[in-house]
């Protein structure tokens, strides 16, 4: 094979099966892991059975590919049994000891998902714990053993569904800061990793730049996402939301530099002992950054194309991206379901399927020859390929689409690699005690400009716009059916391919328009589940806002917690959340005290400290709330108040409340630790919401 027919099988996106042997493995094994999760059991062994009759039937007639699928389909089944979690006992109380697999940092609150004994893991949530856990770490706790999915109470909420799936959670403990203690910090390469990647950002915290750029480069080079909230808004605004998150662009950065590094070592006549330092390198920064599958999707493509290089054999992009989808899934098969996993992937599929065309357009077209002109389409088109690929997926996830996503993406595209560059050798200097103002000083310049765009590009017209877009996953089927068809149409000069494409797309944006939600009630009101006491959301048209008897040093916390886990619920209703209340608010149809709450046509009494005689409003009240502050008989309260529906907020003293229930339980009176969820389904409630 000479050198253009070896170029243009490279650069032709119409590979025969036979060019991409991991093809139908990768789909097989994606196809066997969705189907256990998302069909009944019964329908699982179904398949199974007809799987491997199809095996049989492939073999008997020699048709091997047949039996690479569905073997690939079978070990793809294998691979999610394997995640399932072991069963726990719901509702005991105990102590466990395991190790941090997974931890999150939300500021006031830890969320760590911890293995225990017999497989199972449990999604621990600490609150007010001085110390960062860490992978690795083996903890202790105790507490009360929840569901792995919390129970929600308002429509569209959050419920960690799908956190608990990928985490593989067999359930979850919420606990206080003496209930949690970190036993053994992380060793072995766990504990290395940890240390090293606390020292890399400390560097880059310490190197002198400005506080936004150093955040900004610790997200880009480690993937800690320490960026402020308001500059990650602006940039997912202006379509920039991929460049915090490491993928393609950052590893490729990186291979160049390793590349160069290792120069001298090929030309000291070790051309194979680089390319193997490079592999070596790369999945080090791959464990260093996490395994986040688009690392790792990374980092498999680039093994794919060096082991070609060792072996010297041409590489096939898109069955090395197969290649990187059978690696990831062996070793996690549920990252099937992580949006970066799939995004990432559609991104590359995109971008390797579209751009040959479009390179193949622009060399035999009027200006082939002008290699600006070819630089500076294939420089508009690769990010245009990237959103077209991922668009209809990232705004079903996202429920947003950045309708200036080009203007922003064409310049920062050439700032990414000027700042990822430059913050290695920035990082590798300040490591070993070199420091260069002036580096640190362009770096910010970088970054800043970075900021301005993101910034001017979010504030363009139609943007406010372009948010809320809520549709069924189902029509994504028709949608990237009628991409490929388009696709396909183009590639093979078919009218009739481009005209049904464009057919199917026209009625898939319909469908989804029709799909919208009906209008919502003006006014709405539900309870909230919230770990720092009872929480009420009422909404009057736009404006919502949250009541609780909280102490008042919670607010930030239950607001920000309100802001994610009621995300879709504002927006649906284009709402936004004005403010948490506990003592003092008078709106339509809301009349909050420090010790009286009416909401609609409802009437809470909060009782706090110590009541020698019965407040005459709780007489009247539909609910009595116990709350932060008191403490009396507890006994004596309930019997003065006997008709009314009494709750012992979490807003107590977890001791002291569970102290009044056992109390008021040996007494045989009734009470609840929340307000019910049916607590507002009143007909004559203006606050009674039409749909649920």
């Amino acid at each position: 094979m000479n050198r253009h027919e070896l170029y243009m099988r490279q650069t032709d996106s119409r590979y025969a099966l036979s060019d991409m042997p991991l093809l139908l493995p990768a789909i097989g094994m994606m196809a066997g892991i969705a189907v256990c999760c998302l069909v009944a059991n019964s329908i699982v062994w179904m398949w199974v059975v007809m799987a491997a009759v199809g095996i049989v039937f492939g073999l008997f007639c020699g048709r091997p590919r047949i039996v690479l699928s569905l073997s690939s389909c079978l070990i793809g089944m294998v691979a999610w049994h394997t995640t399932i979690p072991s069963p726990m006992d719901i509702g005991s109380r105990g102590s466990f000891v395991g190790e941090v697999v997974v931890n999150r940092d939300y500021g006031s609150c830890q969320r760590c998902v911890v293995r225990i004994g017999n497989g199972a893991r449990v999604a621990v949530t600490v609150y007010d714990y001085p110390y960062i856990v860490e992978p690795g770490d083996s903890v202790a706790f105790s507490g009360l053993i929840l569901p792995p999915v919390r129970e929600t109470t308002v429509p569209d909420e959050i419920d960690g569904s799908h956190f608990a799936m990928v985490n593989r959670i067999s359930a979850a403990c919420v606990v206080m800061e003496d209930e949690f203690d970190i036993t053994v910090c992380a060793s072995g390469l766990r504990g290395w990793l940890n240390r090293v990647r606390s020292a890399l950002i400390e560097d880059i915290l310490d190197c002198g730049l400005q506080e936004d750029a150093a955040r900004f480069l610790v997200a880009v080079l480690i993937g800690e996402d320490r960026v402020d909230g308001e500059i990650k808004d602006e940039f997912a605004r202006a379509g920039l939301s991929h460049i915090l998150a490491i993928s393609g662009t950052h590893v490729s950065t990186v291979i160049f530099l390793v590349a160069f590094l290792l120069f001298p070592v090929e030309m000291a006549g070790f051309k194979r002992w680089r390319i193997l330092l490079m592999i070596a390198v790369l999945w080090l920064y791959a464990l260093l950054t996490g395994l986040s599958p688009s690392v790792v999707r990374a980092v498999v493509m680039a093994t794919f194309i060096l082991v070609g290089k060792l072996l010297d054999r041409y590489h096939n992009s898109l069955n090395s991206l197969c290649g990187a989808a059978l690696v990831i899934l062996l070793l996690q098969p549920l990252a099937l379901f992580m949006p970066g996993f799939q995004l990432s992937f559609l991104a590359v599929a995109g971008i390797l399927m579209i751009m040959p065309e479009v390179q193949i357009w622009v060399r035999s077209g009027k200006f082939g020859k002008s290699r600006v002109i070819y630089l500076l389409v294939c420089s508009v088109m690769l990010p245009v390929a990237a959103i077209i690929a991922t668009a209809p997926l990232s705004a079903w996830h996202f429920h947003y689409f950045p309708i200036w996503f080009l203007a922003a993406n064409l310049p920062v595209a050439l700032l990414l690699p000027l700042i990822i560059g430059g913050g290695v050798i920035l990082v590798i200097l300040t490591s070993i005690g070199v420091h260069v103002p002036v580096l640190s000083t362009w770096l910010g310049s970088v970054y800043n400009l970075t900021e301005v765009i993101a910034r001017f590009v979010a504030g363009l017209p139609g943007n406010g716009m372009a948010g809320s877009i809520y549709f069924p996953g189902w029509l994504l089927l028709p949608i990237y059916a009628a991409l490929f068809l388009l696709w396909l149409g183009w590639v093979e000069k078919r009218k009739m391919l481009l005209i049904d494409g464009v057919i199917l797309l026209l009625g898939s944006g319909v469908l989804s328009f029709m799909s919208i939600t009906g209008k919502h009630t003006s006014s709405e009101c539900y309870v909230w589940r919230n770990n720092r006491g009872v929480a009420v959301i009422c909404r009057e048209g736009k404006d919502a806002c949250l009541v609780t008897d909280a102490a008042p040093k919670y607010y930030p916390e239950i607001m920000e917690q309100a802001q994610i886990r009621l995300v879709d619920y504002f927006a649906k209703r284009g709402a936004v959340l004005i403010g948490v209340y506990g003592d003092s608010l008078k709106s339509s149809g809301v009349d909050i005290h420090l010790e009286r709450w009416e909401i609609g046509e409802k009437h809470f009494a909060v009782v706090r400290g110590e009541h020698d005689t019965l407040p005459a409003y709780v007489n009247n009240a539909d609910f009595l709330i116990v709350a932060r502050g008191f403490n009396g008989d507890i006994v004596r309260l309930k019997e003065a108040a006997p008709q009314t529906h009494m709750i012992l907020s979490p807003s107590l003293p977890p001791v002291r409340r569970k102290k009044y229930a056992d109390e008021l339980s040996g007494r045989g009176m009734d009470y609840s630790f929340d307000l019910p969820p049916s607590a507002f389904d009143m007909e004559d409630s203006k606050y009674s919401p039409s749909t649920k």
